[in-house]
């Protein structure tokens, strides 16, 4: 792992990045816009990368407390938790399918079990005062994923939506009203549906290479 320190978004997946004493450009695996760690001259952690750009950005500090930074980890994680079936809350399962299409959505997660359990999981960055929000920018993609929940419970499918806080110091979780009035409206929509929303955050990280998830928080309205 390598330190180095943020100078400037170029882009919405690269940074420019300061290592010692050169600049290089590095791969932010996340589109959201993390105004809360991505400051001048702010701590972040980086990997060798084998893609175009020479670096990946896999974390970054916000005070003392380090934060994943890397969007897709969280669904890695979960897949992993539920082939171990460590995820109880969402019931019992025989077969796991990811990437799963329906009418004009894609979800992470379909589980089966007789029953048609769809999963989609969400990556939260931003917490202020120990409540985790999302999102931290507009999300269309979210807002639809809520609406189309709330009509796949009529077609019988059971809907559960997972966010993900990659940090320790979150108590609780809720929609981030401020950022999209609308994904918030959805939420609501998709909560009083019965569409099954859980958050769960991440243990302390102390490095990047053994992160665990910690225990489930309260979500909020």
């Amino acid at each position: 792992m390598i330190e180095g320190s943020f100078v400037k978004r170029k882009n919405r997946f690269t940074c420019i990045v300061k290592l010692k004493d050169r600049l290089e450009e590095a791969y932010l695996p996340n589109p959201g816009r993390l105004e809360e760690i991505l400051i001048p001259n702010n701590i972040l952690y980086l990997v060798p990368s084998f893609k175009k750009l020479p670096y990946m950005i896999i974390g970054g500090k916000v005070g003392d407390e380090l934060v994943s930074l890397d969007s897709r980890l969280p669904n890695k994680i979960v897949y992993e938790e539920l082939l171990s079936k460590r995820m109880s809350i969402f019931g019992s399962y025989k077969r796991i399918l990811k990437e799963f299409k329906v009418n004009k959505s894609k979800f992470d997660f379909l589980l089966l079990n007789g029953k048609r359990k769809l999963l989609e999981v969400k990556s939260v960055t931003l917490v202020i005062n120990r409540i985790g929000l999302f999102p931290d920018a507009p999300t269309e993609r979210g807002r639809r994923h809520l609406l189309d929940m709330v009509k796949l419970i009529d077609e019988g499918y059971e809907c559960n939506l997972l966010f993900v806080i990659q940090r320790s110091d979150a108590d609780f979780f809720k929609p981030n009203k401020e950022r999209d009035e609308g994904f918030y409206d959805a939420f609501k929509r998709a909560y009083e549906k019965g569409v099954n929303i859980q958050a769960i955050k991440f243990k302390k990280i102390v490095n990047f290479k053994d992160i665990e998830l910690d225990g489930f928080v309260k979500v909020l309205l």
